[in-house]
């Protein structure tokens, strides 16, 4: 390194200078000592190869923004159910630290289920043992990469069963909002009903609750929509059972409200998408900026933000669904490539973050 790169060097990094400022704080404190031939370009090389600024700084000329991009509405119910997992929570008496949540993409139905574990076994087992008999086998489940779901087990189980796995990226919240909103709702009800303690004594009651109450978004209960009728007594339906019409006819009226319902939820789901989307958008304008194959990223760590806000630099391999990329590490050889979302990326300036030869 010559002399004047080693000034402007000492004087981007230095705490009490220009303390790793941008290119023109950089240049404004640099004139105050020296001055030389081609300096801002020079100063612009260091800063923007400074592995300290590229591991920190958020610079939105380099951020990638993608539009949010809802969910296609699922033709009937448990036709799309959304899975997570809440925990670890209190230790209870039963032993249960876990609550799997599993929501319907259409009816937003929830079902919870207390676990003590979640191996791989323990959420096959809740499939074939509770969800299957009394639900029926889904088309597509939504889930994150954790082990309990991104397994050999569940891959076999998938194929037995005729059910697709679709896996979101890591630390992309939106991709599951669903159940996202459902753990929210869970931890306020368990603190304010004083449930804290033996939550999962209490869990069936919740999960009753959560299916009889009119959803937000829907405008219907997602008991209703799962399974055609409410959960009370016959009431009004009374008046039909004591009429001329036969039990074919009032089973084919309600399988038809039943219907229409649907079509009306379907819609108001549709809806809230949009208005979603453009919330989405008011808390930063999507830049629309696109990947290809080759280019350079660094990736967002959720650690102590006082600590490295990213890690890299990565080489993006491959291009899957909208917004999902496969990248694969230049400096730890030894890394599998693995897929991550375009969100969690910025575009990488330099080459030279100690890449491996």
């Amino acid at each position: 390194m010559n002399k004047q790169n080693e000034v402007i060097k000492y004087v981007h990094e230095h705490p009490a200078i220009a303390a790793h400022g941008g290119i023109e704080q950089t240049l404004m404190r640099l004139k105050k000592v020296c001055i030389f031939k081609e300096m801002k370009e020079k100063v612009e090389h260091i800063v923007k190869n400074c592995e300290i600024c590229i591991l920190r700084k958020h610079p939105a000329h380099l951020a990638i923004k993608p539009r949010l991009h809802s969910w296609k509405i699922p033709e009937g119910v448990w036709k799309r159910v959304h899975c997570d997992i809440l925990g670890p929570l209190g230790l209870t008496s039963s032993g249960n630290k876990y609550i799997v949540t599993m929501v319907c993409g259409l009816s937003k139905f929830v079902i919870l289920s207390a676990l003590q574990h979640i191996t791989a076994e323990d959420i096959g087992n809740l499939l074939v043992e509770k969800v299957f008999p009394s639900f029926g086998v889904f088309d597509l489940l939504v889930t994150d990469c954790g082990l309990p779901f991104k397994n050999e087990l569940m891959e076999k189980l998938s194929a037995k069963y005729g059910f697709q796995m679709h896996f979101t990226s890591a630390n992309t919240h939106n991709s599951n909002g669903q159940v996202e909103r459902i753990h929210r709702i869970i931890n306020e009800k368990l603190v304010l009903n004083n449930k804290v303690s033996e939550w999962d004594l209490y869990l069936p009651e919740l999960q009753r609750i959560l299916n009889l109450n009119i959803h937000g978004v829907t405008g219907f209960s997602p008991f209703f929509l799962m399974f055609g009728r409410s959960d009370d007594k016959v009431g009004d339906l009374s008046v039909l059972m004591n009429s001329k019409l036969c039990k074919d006819d009032i089973l084919r009226l309600l399988l038809n409200i039943n219907q229409l319902d649907l079509m009306e939820s379907a819609r108001n789901i549709g809806r809230r998408n949009i208005y979603n989307e453009r919330a989405f958008e008011r808390r930063g304008v999507p830049n629309n900026k696109q990947v290809n194959i080759g280019d350079k990223v660094m990736m967002k760590t959720y650690y102590d933000k006082h600590k490295k806000a990213y890690m890299g630099p990565f080489e993006i391999i491959d291009i899957k669904e909208e917004n999902v990329v496969i990248v694969k590490s230049l400096v730890d050889k030894l890394m599998m490539p693995f897929k991550v979302h375009v969100s969690q990326l910025k575009f990488c300036e330099t080459q030279n973050l100690r890449e491996e030869e």
